[in-house]
Formats: structure tokens, sequence, C-alpha cells
């Protein structure tokens, strides 16, 4: 089951029928990107501010950090599905 490309209301009612997959582990995985497309959107706001300029390449570096989170945060729950 790919759920990358799944719209949130798919994913909810595939999570809400009564079968094995998805389960916790697809759940936890996809708050889990869930939160980093949050922190990203924090960065994003953050990138560019005359302000925070002292912490510019910090926040880029968290901005791909969080790019490559999310992706494999979504990998995960496809694999916890493919696990059982």
């Amino acid at each position: 089951m790919a759920f990358d490309g799944m719209t949130l209301r798919d994913f909810l009612g595939h999570m809400a029928a009564k079968t094995p997959t998805p389960g916790g582990g697809a759940a936890a995985s996809a708050v889990g990107a869930l939160a980093a497309a949050l922190a990203q959107m924090v960065v994003a706001y953050s990138i560019g501010k005359k302000a925070l300029a002292a912490h510019e390449p910090s926040l880029q570096a968290a901005a791909e950090s969080l790019t490559r989170a999310r992706g494999l945060l979504l990998a995960l729950a496809d694999e916890d599905a493919a696990a059982y």
C-alpha cells in the first residue's frame, strides 16, 4: 500500500477500516511526516528574515534535513504496511 500519493481522506478511511494495515506503525510514521512538514513551514517562514540572518545556515540545513525526514517517514509507513 503506497501512502505517499493517497489523500488524507483516503488514508483515514483505510486507517478506520477493519483491516490489519495500515496500523499503528503507519499512523506513527504519518504523524511524524506531518510534524516534519509543520517544522518545514516554520523554517520556511524564518529563512530570509533580517532578524534571523545569523541563523540562515542552520535554517537552510534544517530545511534540507526536514525534507529528508518527511520522505523517510512516508517510506516507513509503506514499509510498516508491507511488513505485516
